[in-house]
């Protein structure tokens, strides 16, 4: 459900703020609730690309190595 909540979020209002933050915390979900290392990083990698400018990029990255 926090998926999906997320998601929503980031359709109706990819501008805000908040957007890039739905995008780490879904990530966070899928690596670490859902166990979804590929889906983790393509969410991951969405964020880097699409809110290069956002606070969450830096811990983003660590955790894209950490994966890989």
């Amino acid at each position: 459900l926090a998926i999906e909540l997320d998601r929503e979020i980031l359709r109706r209002w990819p501008e805000r703020p908040s957007a890039a933050g739905s995008l780490d915390q879904i990530g966070d979900i899928q690596a670490q609730y859902k166990n979804d290392l590929v889906a983790a990083l393509a969410t991951y990698q969405e964020l880097v690309k699409n809110y290069p400018r956002s606070p969450q990029v830096a811990g983003v990255k660590q955790k894209i190595e950490n994966i890989k």
